[in-house]
């Protein structure tokens, strides 16, 4: 059942308005740089191949960006092995398209000398920083958005890759539609996409089954290490610096870690703490729905969806944790 409310008719020309300008501008001058979010996710690193794919076809040159490596377990994506990894990027006056970044600081790259700012996003919190902004927070994923795109504007581009990276995008955020975000919507622009060549069995193998052995050890390290409070409403688990080093694994190894602490029984949310720097950690809060994590995310300096929210904080673990914790039952009071 699709519980969203409808969107009101402003909202839908605003979205069909932010598309059009975009596809005028694909279509008048494809040159663009496209940068993902910090510790880019199945969406946005499926919905930067497909627009590499489409901007590829339409004679155009991209540069694709992040700030952290791509997951070993996306590589398969159009477009990720010429993804360049940096902190600073001129854009020399081309169009930049922003993907799933609340703010221009989420991309954790400093841009500048940028075009056009294209802010293409589903969060609830973005803060409608771009010349255009695109920002559909009813939406899945951006990868169900960017479907609707090309299905308006560039029907004829949907090729087998375009349909695999889009369906990989909202596959991995609706939790392989399993997830409080799987709407008619979301399911629907996955039927198109198989009708359009995208092959469901394929690519969910290549981003759930071709784990390296490294990274099944530290998730066994992990899931071994997760702690529920005393009142069963919360799970902890953390992946140390240390953690990392001895299990010869980066961050990006930590994908999806965040979903195993709320898949406990009787927990209303689940915490994943990831230590990025000495006594820096990213935080990610997951709930099953009952429970909302975005406001204690947002007091946290972060933000997010009522059942997937996070943000950066420096402390000791435990102080951390307890802090969290603190914030989490003062929300769902």
């Amino acid at each position: 059942m699709d519980n969203r409310p409808p969107k009101n008719n402003n909202q839908i020309s605003h979205l069909e308005t932010g598309f059009q300008k975009l596809a005028e501008i694909l279509r008048k001058q494809p040159d663009m740089v496209i940068a993902g979010h910090r510790n880019a996710d199945g969406d946005c690193l499926g919905t930067m191949g497909a627009f590499y794919k489409l901007i590829v076809s339409l004679g155009g040159n991209v540069t694709l960006l992040t700030s952290d490596p791509v997951p070993e377990n996306y590589m398969f994506l159009p477009g990720m092995e010429k993804v360049r990894v940096c902190e600073s990027y001129d854009c020399h006056g081309q169009t930049l398209l922003l993907l799933e970044c609340g703010t221009l600081g989420r991309s954790g790259i400093s841009l500048s000398n940028c075009g056009e700012t294209i802010n293409l996003d589903h969060h609830p919190d973005n803060t409608h920083y771009g010349s255009i902004n695109i920002v559909d927070s009813g939406a899945s994923s951006i990868g169900e958005m960017v479907t609707g795109f090309f299905q308006s504007h560039f029907p004829s581009e949907i090729s087998d890759k375009v349909a695999d990276s889009l369906y990989v995008a909202i596959h991995t955020d609706t939790g392989g539609f399993s997830y409080g975000n799987t709407s008619s919507a979301a399911l629907s622009a996955a039927a198109v996409l198989v009708g359009k060549g995208a092959d469901a069995g394929k690519v969910c193998a290549s981003v759930y089954q071709e784990n390296r052995l490294a990274r099944v050890r530290l998730m066994g390290h992990f899931l071994s290490g997760i702690h529920v409070d005393q009142t069963g409403n919360i799970a902890t688990g953390i992946i140390l610096l240390n953690d990392l080093e001895k299990y010869k694994c980066v961050p990006a190894d930590t994908d999806n870690f965040s979903s195993y602490p709320r898949g406990i029984r009787g927990v209303k949310a689940g915490i994943f703490m990831m230590e990025v720097s000495p006594s820096v950690f990213k935080v990610s809060l997951r709930s099953k729905g009952e429970w909302s994590v975005n406001g204690t995310a947002m007091k946290m300096g972060g933000g997010g969806h009522r059942a997937a929210a996070g943000f950066v904080a420096k402390g000791r673990a435990e102080y951390l944790i307890s802090e969290i914790m603190l914030k989490l039952k003062a929300e769902n009071e």
